[in-house]
């Protein structure tokens, strides 16, 4: 029998509609030959010739086109041809598959876990090695000292407050001053003051800083903590937060405004090296402020409480603010350990960069404001873990033990679930008349609120309305264009030496080691996907794909002359078909790779939302705002994946590499293209994010896993195009891109 096979003119017999293929038929020299052409199961032509020839047809619609060659004795042969493959597969099995792809989706959680958990252990150590009062009061300050290094707000202006009362109103037990004043120029903060009814020499004062209520201060159980400490002689001032009640930034509607303007704020702050908590609490720092500027106010008497987001603002102010006689945060005080394990993502005040990795947990903001008088409240079905919060109290009571004030760290724990619930609010009520030296006479029960129009404070009920109002995105993207005209040109090795050092990537790049899995088999377009995990004493790295068609299957890498190294924005099977057959240049070898946090290791934990990209409180903001608080890049982690991922296919004979990253994984291709240098001969990118400094000041899609901490003083992403030259693509499949423009 003689030898005779069938040949397409691209590897993967991958095309697009509107080029012409060649089939080669080759061997079986001189031997008459029968060609049968189909397209989609429909005879397109017959013809005969003798071995060997090169059949060619245009390719004009989706599909399949098969040829079948059938030689004088015989023998037959056939060749799948796919045009358009991705809509193949889109409609077919690999679709199904597709809706599981997250083979290693515990890959990422279960890294953070173990990061986490080793630095508890570690703290743990540390304080148990603390047995005397002068180590008690040196731990109190180093953790003072980092933290407010952390929020530095002392390089922040404190400018004039221009506050003004917009109105005021007398009730039976109380009096009403509806306020508002200046955090910085045109940046507006909004409050209601509950005054004592009568008032005779300094009273004490108290901020009650709101949890996240979209309608901020409004909201009746914050509300009516102020009116009862009014009532009970103690003035008290309540203040609504960015994105909340009257501080609305982006619509009327509350659908896209608290967390959800929280978040959107706090990653583009981000890009500048600003961290949205700093802002939150210089907020609260410029409210108290306001407070002790009335002359009512006895300044050694000065408390502050709030639940949730206002618990933490609250344990944030008492550790960077020495005026406070005592704190009582509430619904928040766990440990970012049980945050991890529980797979909770919290809002972007509560991600403080680096503190996590130097050893800190929400218990030491408590311990840095020792022995300063303190309540800690919880719920017991409270989704900040109580068991969090027993050890935050005993490390709390540790040092105050030591330090001769162990009664000056109380705890409650009511029933119920997450809130500043009744018995909660009794306990701060009784607790700050009594430090307060003052008798609770009046119950919250016996406190009516007034109305809603009666507490509103702005124009039309929101800051936007007052005059040189300017947005919190407006500040923002200020503080942007600062860094921006700081910034100075970068010699290339010196710009890829601070990139590496912003995004945690070592000088050198070692061979990872690798796991060779069986394959998986693409029936769509008869395509073999060779699978190799890569990893190395740290992480798993990412998840290698080498497609090769039926039947060729590869437990060991074979070498090649050029490769194609594909990086998906979400699923590398149902991208990587449009990507290679719209590739003009072809390749010896087609691989993808799915980086950390990517494709088959896209997490598949932290999916309360919904599992998609860029969420408010999704996998790609909570694991990179984990990364925050270890003071590494989440990104970086990606990137590095990458470079490993280079560097094990040279170390496995491929000479030249051409990488290619799509939607979100353009940002990670771009910054390993350039860390990379010669060790890859091209860069293509889909749908890339053109600039950082083009950010909307509305809503962005792209997610903050992309946007990396503090990169607009280093560079911008045209900067990096100039340098890598990358040939950029645009799709407008949604199979491959799903939401980004």
């Amino acid at each position: 029998m003689a030898d005779f096979s069938l040949e397409g003119n691209r590897s993967l017999l991958f095309y697009r509609v509107g080029d012409t293929a060649e089939i080669h038929v080759a061997g079986a020299e001189g031997m008459e030959c029968s060609v049968v052409l189909e397209e989609n199961d429909v005879t397109l032509r017959e013809e005969s010739f003798r071995c060997p020839a090169v059949v060619r047809i245009s390719l004009e619609h989706s599909g399949v086109v098969r040829c079948t060659a059938t030689l004088a004795d015989g023998q037959k042969k056939s060749l799948a041809l796919y045009v358009n493959p991705e809509e193949r597969i889109g409609t077919g099995r690999q679709r199904r598959l597709g809706e599981n792809y997250q083979r290693y989706g515990n890959v990422v959680n279960e890294y953070y876990v173990a990061r986490f958990r080793k630095l508890a252990a570690e703290r743990q150590r540390r304080l148990q090695a603390i047995v005397t009062r002068e180590e008690a009061e040196a731990y109190v300050r180093d953790v003072r000292g980092k933290i407010r290094a952390c929020f530095d707000l002392d390089a922040e202006q404190r400018t004039p407050l221009n506050a003004q009362v917009t109105g005021t109103k007398e009730f039976s037990l109380y009096r009403l001053e509806n306020v508002f004043f200046e955090s910085a120029p045109g940046y507006y903060v909004t409050g209601n003051f509950f005054l004592p009814k009568e008032i005779h020499g300094k009273i004490p004062g108290a901020l009650i800083v709101c949890g996240h209520s979209a309608n901020g201060k409004h909201y009746s159980n914050y509300a009516l903590i102020a009116a009862t400490l009014a009532a009970n002689g103690v003035g008290a001032l309540i203040v609504d937060p960015v994105s909340q009640g009257e501080r609305f930034q982006y619509s009327d509607s509350s659908a896209t405004e608290n967390v959800g303007g929280h978040n959107e704020l706090g990653k583009k702050l981000l890009l500048a090296g600003e961290w949205f908590g700093e802002w939150r609490a210089f907020d609260a720092v410029r409210s108290l402020d306001y407070l002790l500027s009335r002359p009512e106010i006895d300044a050694s008497k000065v408390y502050a409480t709030g639940c949730s987001g206002g618990g933490t603002l609250t344990a944030w102010l008492t550790a960077v603010d020495d005026r406070l006689a005592g704190a009582i945060p509430s619904c928040y005080v766990s440990s970012w350990k049980s945050h991890v394990e529980n797979e909770l993502p919290v809002d972007a005040e509560q991600t403080p960069p680096a503190l996590a990795g130097m050893g800190l947990d929400i218990a030491d903001f408590l311990i840095a404001a020792a022995p300063r008088p303190l309540l800690v409240l919880e719920a017991i079905n409270d989704f900040f873990d109580v068991r969090g919060s027993h050890q935050a109290l005993e490390d709390v009571r540790r040092i105050y033990r030591l330090l001769g004030a162990e009664a000056n760290a109380d705890y409650f724990e009511g029933m119920g679930s997450h809130g500043y619930n009744c018995d909660q609010r009794e306990h701060c009520l009784r607790k700050i008349t009594e430090w307060s030296g003052l008798q609770y006479l009046v119950p919250q029960e016996k406190v009516t609120l007034p109305t809603l129009d009666e507490r509103m404070v702005a124009p039309n009920g929101n800051v936007r309305n007052l005059p040189r109002a300017i947005s919190a995105e407006e500040r923002a993207k200020k503080r942007r264009d600062a860094v921006i005209a700081q910034r100075t040109p970068w010699e290339k090795n010196a710009l890829c030496a601070a990139i590496r050092q912003n995004l945690g990537i070592p000088a050198e790049t070692t061979v990872p080691s690798s796991r060779s899995l069986r394959h998986e088999y693409i029936e769509e377009t008869e395509t073999i996907m060779n699978r190799f995990l890569l990893e190395d004493d740290a992480m798993i790295l990412g998840l290698l794909r080498y497609y090769t068609p039926l039947p060729e299957t590869c437990f060991r890498l074979p070498s090649a002359k050029s490769a194609l190294l594909f990086i998906p924005h979400w699923n590398s099977p149902m991208e990587f078909p449009q990507i290679i057959s719209s590739q003009e240049k072809q390749y010896d070898a087609y691989y993808s790779f799915d980086p950390f946090g990517v494709g088959a290791l896209t997490p598949s934990s932290c999916d309360h939302y919904g599992f998609q990209y860029g969420t408010v409180y999704g996998f790609d903001y909570h694991f990179s705002s984990l990364g925050l608080m270890l003071g590494e890049s989440y990104l970086g982690l990606r990137v590095k994946a990458i470079l490993k991922a280079i560097a094990f296919l040279h170390a496995n004979g491929i000479q030249e590499i051409t990488l290619c990253g799509a939607g979100r994984s353009s940002v990670a291709t771009a910054f390993a293209a350039l860390l990379a240098g010669s060790d890859i001969q091209g860069t293509i990118l889909v749908n890339p994010l053109d600039a950082y400094e083009n950010i909307p000041l509305q809503r962005t899609q792209w997610g903050q896993a992309e946007l990396p901490y503090g990169i607009l003083k280093i560079t911008d992403l045209p900067e990096l195009y100039q340098l890598i030259r990358p040939a950029i693509l645009t799709s407008d499949s949604p199979r491959v891109q799903r939401i980004l423009p």
